[in-house]
């Protein structure tokens, strides 16, 4: 099966979008909802190890070889979740972060409009 190039823009498209979703939905004063899309993929990586678990077993893997495997399996499947997770840390709500914005704002020398001394 070859993949064509709109196969490929598709995908890119997808995953600039779910981290595009991830930003947004971690700036949000409600900071669980930046915690969706992590837990989803966590979940997700579980399917697989149970799934890979079929697999394992139909291959004959024994002793270390299938705790290696798991390990291996577990920490490819995790790969998408510590970078949502990473997106979440840079983008999470600061409520710190607005107050100091207004506050420079606010200490600024007003300027005086009505000012005839020109």
């Amino acid at each position: 099966m070859a993949f064509s190039g709109f196969n490929i823009v598709m995908a890119g498209i997808g995953l600039l979008s779910i981290l595009v979703i991830q930003g947004v939905l971690s700036s949000r004063k409600n900071s669980s909802l930046g915690l969706f899309l992590p837990a989803t993929s966590f979940i997700f990586s579980i399917f697989i190890i149970v799934y890979f678990k079929k697999f394992v077993g139909d291959h004959g893997f024994k002793g270390y070889e299938t705790l290696g495997w798991y390990g291996l399996q577990f920490f490819l499947a995790n790969v998408p979740t510590a970078i949502l997770l990473i997106i979440y840390s840079m983008f999470k709500y600061d409520p710190d972060r607005d107050d100091t914005q207004s506050e420079d704002l606010a200490e600024e020398d007003p300027v005086d409009v009505n000012n005839d001394e020109n």
